[in-house]
C-alpha cells in the first residue's frame, strides 16, 4: 500500500521517501523536502520550485529530484530540449541505492519527453529500461507503473481507444487500493478526467458522459477553494459533451473555464489541446477562431523549434555513438586480426619447431642405431697433416688406451681435464691432442662433450627408468656439475633440449 500511495504522489503530487547520507544540514534538508512535497500544478511555480530545490540540494539524490521537477515543468511548458537535459541529469544523479520510485518517475517522464519530441526510438529504449526496472516489483505494483507509461504513449501516438482502455484499467486498479481518502478523491478525479477525454476522442461518447458524471462525484467532495488536478481536462470534457448536445453557449462557457485553468497553470501542452478542440468544435466567430489559431501556432512553432533542436542534438549524439562504435569495431577488428595473425604465426612456428625437434630426435636415434650395428673404426681422418712426430707403435698404443677410456666411460668423470686424460692414456697432452684430432676429428673439449652427450642419449634410450630422473641428476651422471651447462651443451650437440628428447622417448614408449 505504501508503495502505491507513494507512486501516486510521485506521478501526480510528487511525494518522496527520504534517503539520507551521513553529512548534511538538517534544517536545509527539511526545507528541501517540504518544498518538494508541495503540489506542482503551475508550470511557472514548478520551474521556480525546481531552481530553489537545486539550491537546497546537498546530495546527488536531492539533485536528481530537483532535476526531475525541472524536467517535468519544462515538458509541460513545451520545451523538450530543456526537459530532456534536466531528466538526463536526474538519471545520472540518482544512485543505485536511491529510491526506486524516483527512478520510475524519471524514466517515465524521459520516455514521454522523447516521444513528444518525435524521438520514438529513444522513447522505446526508455520504455524497455522501465520494464526491466519494474520486473523486481510485485505484479500489481508493476501494472501501476506500466499502465501510466502506456496510457501516455498511446495518447501521444494518437491511439485514443487504446489509451482509453489502459486508463480504464488504471482507474479500476486504483479504485480498490486503500489510500488516504482525501488524497484518493483528488487523484481519481484527475484519472477520470483523462479517461473521459480519451473515451470521447475514441468515439465512445456515452462512456465519456458516464465517466464525467463519475468524476463529479469526486469533485463534489473537494473544497472548491482547493486546486484540483486536471480541472482543465474536466472543463474541456464538459465543453465537448455540451457541443455534442448542440448547446454551444454552454460549450463556450466550459471551454473558457478550461482555457483559464490551463493558462493559470501555464501548461502549454494542455492549452494547445483545449484550443485545438475548441477550433474543431467551430463554436466561435471568425475573430475568436483567428485568435485561437494564432495561439496554437505560437505554441506549435515553439514546440517545432525545440523539437528540431532536440532531434539535431540527439542525432549528433547518435552519430558520435555510431562513430565511436565504428572506431571500437575497427580497433577490435585490427586487434582480432593481430591476435589471429599472432596465433597463426605462433602455430606455424610451433609446428615448424616441432618438426625440427622430431627430425633432430630421429637423427639422434639413427646415430645410436648406426653405432650399435657398425662400431666405430679406428680410421684416421682423410688428408690429415701434422707437424708432430710419433711412431706407429706409439700411435697404436694410444688408440688402444683411448678405446679402453671410452669403454669405461671415463669421460663422465666430473671436471676431467686434458692433462688428467693424458695421464689416464699414459701419454702427454701433445700426443693426446694429436690422437683426438687424427682419429676423432676434434679437440679435447668437443670430444669430451660429444662423448658425454652420446653416452647420456644412449642411456636414456636404453634405460626407460632414467627418463624419470631430474635433469640435474642426468647432468651429474654424464659428468656435468651444472644443470644449465648440461642442457646448453646437449641442445648445441643435438639441436633439441634434454626435456624434449625425454618427452618424445616417453611418447614412443606409450605407443
Amino acid at each position: 500500500m505504501k508503495f502505491l500511495q507513494f507512486l501516486v504522489f510521485v506521478f501526480v503530487f510528487t511525494s518522496v521517501f527520504f534517503q539520507g547520507q551521513n553529512k548534511y544540514d538538517v534544517e536545509k534538508r527539511a526545507q528541501f523536502f517540504k518544498l518538494f512535497k508541495e503540489q506542482q500544478n503551475s508550470v511557472n511555480y514548478s520551474l521556480d520550485n525546481g531552481q530553489k530545490l537545486l539550491t537546497l540540494s546537498q546530495t546527488n539524490y536531492e539533485k536528481a529530484l530537483s532535476y526531475m521537477i525541472l524536467g517535468e515543468a519544462n515538458y509541460k511548458a513545451g520545451d523538450y530540449v530543456k526537459s530532456v537535459d534536466f531528466l538526463e541529469q536526474a538519471e545520472k544523479s540518482v544512485g543505485k541505492n536511491d529510491s526506486l520510485n524516483a527512478k520510475f518517475r524519471i524514466v517515465n517522464q524521459l520516455l514521454i519527453s522523447y516521444r513528444r519530441a518525435g524521438l520514438v526510438e529513444n522513447s522505446d529504449q526508455e520504455l524497455l529500461e522501465l520494464k526491466k526496472m519494474v520486473s523486481q516489483l510485485k505484479p500489481h505494483e508493476r501494472d501501476y507503473v506500466l499502465l501510466i507509461a502506456q496510457a501516455k504513449i498511446f495518447e501521444i501516438d494518437g491511439e485514443d481507444c487504446k489509451a482509453a482502455d489502459v486508463r480504464k484499467k488504471f482507474y479500476d486498479l486504483m479504485l480498490n487500493y486503500p489510500l488516504d481518502e482525501s488524497f484518493k478523491t483528488k487523484y481519481l478525479f484527475g484519472v477520470l478526467s483523462q479517461l473521459a477525454f480519451a473515451e470521447y476522442k475514441c468515439g465512445r461518447i456515452a462512456d465519456a458522459q458516464k465517466t464525467v458524471i463519475n468524476s463529479e462525484k469526486y469533485k463534489s467532495k473537494v473544497d472548491p477553494k482547493e486546486n484540483l488536478l486536471l480541472k482543465d481536462f474536466y472543463f474541456m470534457n464538459k465543453a465537448l459533451l455540451a457541443h455534442d448536445e448542440k448547446n454551444d453557449d454552454l460549450s463556450r462557457k466550459y471551454f473558457d473555464s478550461a482555457i483559464a485553468e490551463s493558462e493559470l497553470n501555464k501548461n502549454n501542452l494542455v492549452l494547445k489541446v483545449i484550443l485545438s478542440e475548441r477550433l474543431e468544435a467551430n463554436i466561435d466567430n471568425a475573430d475568436q477562431q483567428l485568435k485561437y489559431a494564432h495561439q496554437i501556432k505560437d505554441i506549435t512553432d515553439s514546440e517545432t523549434r525545440v523539437t528540431k533542436a532536440l532531434i539535431s542534438r540527439e542525432s549528433k549524439k547518435a552519430f558520435e555513438i555510431i562513430k565511436d562504435r565504428e572506431q571500437k569495431q575497427m580497433w577490435l577488428m585490427i586487434i582480432t586480426g593481430v591476435v589471429i595473425l599472432s596465433i597463426g604465426i605462433g602455430a606455424y612456428l610451433y609446428f615448424r619447431n616441432l618438426r625440427k625437434i622430431k627430425v633432430n630426435y630421429k637423427k639422434i636415434i639413427d646415430e645410436l642405431q648406426d653405432k650399435s650395428v657398425t662400431p666405430q673404426t679406428e680410421k684416421p681422418v682423410e688428408n690429415f697433416v701434422s707437424d708432430i712426430k710419433i711412431t706407429t707403435e706409439t700411435e697404436h698404443s694410444l688408440l688402444e688406451y683411448l678405446e679402453k677410456f671410452e669403454e669405461k666411460n671415463l669421460f663422465t668423470k666430473n671436471g676431467i681435464s686434458l692433462a688428467q686424460m693424458a695421464v689416464l692414456l699414459n701419454t702427454n697432452t701433445k700426443y693426446l691432442n694429436y690422437i683426438l684430432k687424427k682419429y676423432r676429428n676434434t679437440d679435447f673439449n668437443n670430444y669430451i662433450n660429444s662423448a658425454r652427450i652420446n653416452f647420456i642419449t644412449k642411456e636414456l634410450h636404453d634405460n626407460p627408468k632414467l627418463r624419470n630422473y631430474k635433469i640435474s641428476a642426468l647432468a651429474g651422471k654424464c659428468g656435468y656439475s651444472s644443470h644449465s651447462q648440461f642442457a646448453s651443451i646437449f641442445k648445441a650437440k643435438t639441436q633439441i633440449s634434454p626435456s624434449q628428447f625425454i618427452s618424445i622417448l616417453k611418447q614412443e614408449e606409450k605407443v
